[in-house]
């Protein structure tokens, strides 16, 4: 063994050691240290993919510029290697995604789109980069090409019979186009058929849609009709034990009740969140999803109206208890 390659190995077992105690910047800097002990070997492949590592642990640290800077160095460096050069070109799309950079990615999506056709990676992997390619695009404004791109994602996910993924992916698009403004494209891709049929079997899917379709009703100001949607979003993400649906649900159904001016129905909840979130994940992390949303309504309400819907809620989980104890 060399000079680099033990240096390199060392870096590595380093890199190991700081991610295991989540120092994630130390980890970062140990992976671009071994990155430029592999380029010195000649071993290109492996100084991408560190470079790539640590460009994924900086994106997650928030520190946009040095993940951008990771993987496009990785990018450099990969050369002819055409799987190297999809890995690099994936890693930059995403950390361009994450800056804002949406035009940006979509040159460094389409990129590796090319190096993905020419190496061969299978239908789910092409999926993946195409529905990163339309985020991108949707980022960008060029709606027409994301819609193209989720399309693509979806029918290569079809080819390999995987109707579930595909379906996935139609709701996926939804969203965006939602929160494009698409109303229209959005309500006509939730209620495609195969969306539909597969919700019924799929109770995280069904939850996803729902809470779709609760989002599109209450930004249209039809309530009544959100509420309904919302609820059953969260009955269906209990029943996939799917915690991040069950809170997005939860918080939309408040917001429902309090734009009906059901206060106590909004609070009841939110508190009811925080309890099953509980169980789910543990309590602090109940806390810090849930507690930053009962402190809005506090400051919305006032003091004095979010004691009185505590204090209501309070009072009808007594009256609730004591029935059942009389049973």
């Amino acid at each position: 063994m060399n000079g680099a390659s033990k240096h390199r190995r060392l870096a590595l077992a380093d890199a190991q050691r700081a991610l295991q105690r989540g120092d994630w910047r130390s980890a970062a800097q140990e992976l671009e240290r071994a990155a430029e002990l592999a380029r010195i070997e000649g071993d290109a492949a492996r100084a991408t993919h560190c470079l790539q590592m640590a460009s994924a642990l900086q994106r997650a640290r928030g520190e946009g510029a040095r993940a951008i800077a990771s993987a496009g160095r990785a990018g450099e460096l990969a050369g002819d290697d055409l799987r190297a050069r999809f890995a690099a070109s994936a890693e930059l799309g995403e950390a361009l995604i994450a800056a804002g950079e949406f035009e940006r990615a979509a040159g460094a999506y389409r990129e590796a789109l090319r190096s993905a056709a020419e190496i061969g990676l299978p239908a789910w992997a092409q999926a993946t980069v195409l529905r990163r390619l339309a985020e991108a695009d949707a980022g960008r404004g060029a709606l027409a090409e994301a819609w193209h791109g989720y399309e693509a994602a979806a029918q290569q996910m079809v080819r390999i019979s995987d109707a579930l993924a595909a379906a996935w992916i139609h709701l996926e698009h939804a969203n965006r186009a939602r929160e494009a403004g698409e109303t229209a494209h959005a309500w006509a891709l939730a209620g495609r058929p195969s969306v539909h049929l597969l919700s019924g079997e799929d109770p995280h899917l069904a939850s996803e849609r729902h809470l779709l379709i609760a989002r599109l009703l209450h930004e249209q100001g039809r309530f009544g009709e959100a509420i309904e949607h919302a609820g059953r979003a969260r009955e269906r993400a209990l029943e996939a034990v799917a915690p991040l649906s069950y809170y997005g649900a939860a918080a939309l159904l408040s917001q429902g009740f309090e734009a009906i001016g059901q206060r106590t129905d909004a609070y009841a909840t939110l508190a009811t969140a925080w309890a099953t979130l509980g169980d789910l994940l543990g309590r602090e992390v109940a806390e810090s999803w849930v507690a930053p949303l009962l402190e809005a309504c506090r400051l919305k309400w006032g003091v004095a109206d979010f004691v009185a819907a505590k204090h209501e809620h309070d009072d009808r989980r007594r009256a609730a208890l004591d029935a059942r104890k009389e049973v």
